[in-house]
């Protein structure tokens, strides 16, 4: 009796489940259905777009070496997204048991309920709203895009990708705009990295991966925080891949934080890069002293405290390109503040930080001091580090100036430039790249910097193994 496709089918997954790992059958294999046969094909139907490109670049050798043997002829195996038949629950090689985007394994008993509101509510600052978000030359441009998409979600900008170091307001901008969805009566789905992986692996342990598609694609925004997170994670970046493709198609806003830009983000799958720099690329700068001071001044004026000048300045002028470490000093005063019963001064706020001030008590280390303290060292007049050589490229002496400025004063990179040479803010940055990587080698170069740091009279972070 000749064989159709569905019972061709069934028998090769009868086959197939002798020699293919449990999980790996009930992940990509359960939820196929032959669909159609002919003289030298058949047709297999997988549930999704990714479930049908992993077989066929993973499992098609096997398959149709499989199906071959079973239909006792030659057959091509062509796989496509197709509807699956509404079969009993009783079969376990029917359509039942459903498969996601992601390629993940669904029991039929497994299915969730619909998400309402896809937000993690909890997950939002009340506090973090565009309001109260301080903008400067460093944070204007991703201040706008976030505006933009809060106002216009979907329409341009998407994706929208903002990158900067650790405590300098990517968090802040996120919340913002998913406060602003929920005031406009749509469901932002807000989670970090490390929740969406967890969220991911728990789908599959529990196989109730029907949850986590139907969570993410009826969100009307997804926004992801750290980003970097899911460097050289497979799975996980199949699994977003697949939820960007379906929120970007049905034109949903996708926006991302991390802290380097997508080409940085090391173990990051070239396609989800590619679909990460569709939209627009925007970093944050940290903030130069007038920003700085806007921003105590906004978080003073919340905790009800009045500051003077003078402690705002001793706050803002603190080695530090963190807002959130600025944040921490500010809160030591008004704690201390409080419990003395005493106003905030710049006394009481030496007393709050001195257990984190360098124990020589010295001022603020000047730009000058760095750039006359390197150029000692190299055996060259300062002016040398202040001139473009005439190769247009920086010399070690430039770049080891720039690492001391942009590190340890928390310099802002345009700043930096402009001390140098009028470079640019991108030269800065390649700049203390190449001088993190020769700490990170070089243990002759790592005493250079140490001895540098020593005469200035910082503290040199550890070089890491």
């Amino acid at each position: 009796m000749p064989l159709d496709a569905a019972k061709l089918w069934e028998a090769t997954l009868g086959r197939l489940q002798l020699h293919v790992p449990r999980a790996s059958y009930d992940t990509w294999l359960r939820a196929t259905v032959g669909l159609a046969l002919d003289s030298d094909s058949l047709t297999v139907s997988a549930p999704t777009p990714f479930a049908a490109e992993w077989l066929e670049r993973r499992m098609h050798h096997l398959i149709q070496q499989t199906v071959t043997e079973v239909a006792a002829r030659p057959l091509e195996v062509r796989f496509q997204v197709g509807p699956l038949p509404q079969e009993s629950h009783a079969s376990p090689t029917g359509a039942s048991r459903a498969t996601i985007q992601t390629g993940l394994p669904l029991d039929g008993e497994g299915t969730d309920s619909p998400v309402s509101s896809p937000v993690f509510a909890g997950a939002l600052n009340p506090r973090y709203t565009f309001q109260n978000f301080v903008t400067g030359s460093g944070n204007r441009l991703a201040y706008a895009a976030a505006t933009a998409v809060a106002e216009r979600p979907g329409e341009q900008y998407n994706p929208l990708f903002i990158y900067s170091g650790s405590g300098l307001g990517k968090t802040h901008l996120l919340h913002s705009i998913a406060l602003a969805a929920m005031q406009n009566d749509l469901a932002p789905l807000y989670v970090t990295a490390e929740q969406f992986t967890n969220d991911f692996i728990q789908s599959i342990r529990e196989r109730k991966t029907e949850g986590f598609r139907a969570k993410y694609r009826s969100a009307d925004m997804l926004l992801m925080d750290d980003v970097q997170f899911l460097a050289g994670k497979e799975q996980t970046q199949e699994g977003l891949f697949h939820a960007f493709n379906d929120l970007h198609t049905a034109n949903r806003q996708i926006v991302v934080a991390c802290d380097q830009p997508p080409k940085g983000v090391p173990g990051l799958a070239p396609r989800l890069r590619s679909r990460l720099e569709w939209g627009l690329i925007t970093d944050i700068q940290p903030p130069d002293l007038e920003t700085r001071l806007a921003i105590l001044r906004e978080k003073a004026s919340a905790q009800g405290l009045t500051l003077g000048q003078d402690v705002a300045q001793g706050i803002a002028q603190r080695p530090t390109t963190s807002i959130r470490e600025l944040e921490g000093c500010l809160t030591r005063v008004a704690a201390l503040a409080q419990f003395l019963d005493q106003p905030v001064s710049a006394a009481l706020l030496r007393i709050a930080l001195a257990d984190i001030d360098p124990p020589s008590g010295k001022a603020r280390t000047e730009p000058k001091e760095v750039i006359s303290q390197v150029a000692k060292y190299f055996g060259v007049a300062p002016a040398a580090l202040l001139a473009r050589p005439e190769t247009r490229r920086t010399t070690l002496e430039q770049r080891v100036a720039m690492y001391v400025l942009r590190e340890a004063l928390a310099l802002p990179s345009k700043e930096v430039a402009t001390q140098l040479g009028n470079w640019d803010r991108h030269t800065v940055r390649a700049a203390v790249t190449d001088i993190k990587q020769r700490i990170a080698t070089d243990p002759a170069f790592y005493r250079l910097l140490l001895g540098i740091y020593r005469a200035l009279g910082l503290t040199f972070p550890m070089r890491e193994n």
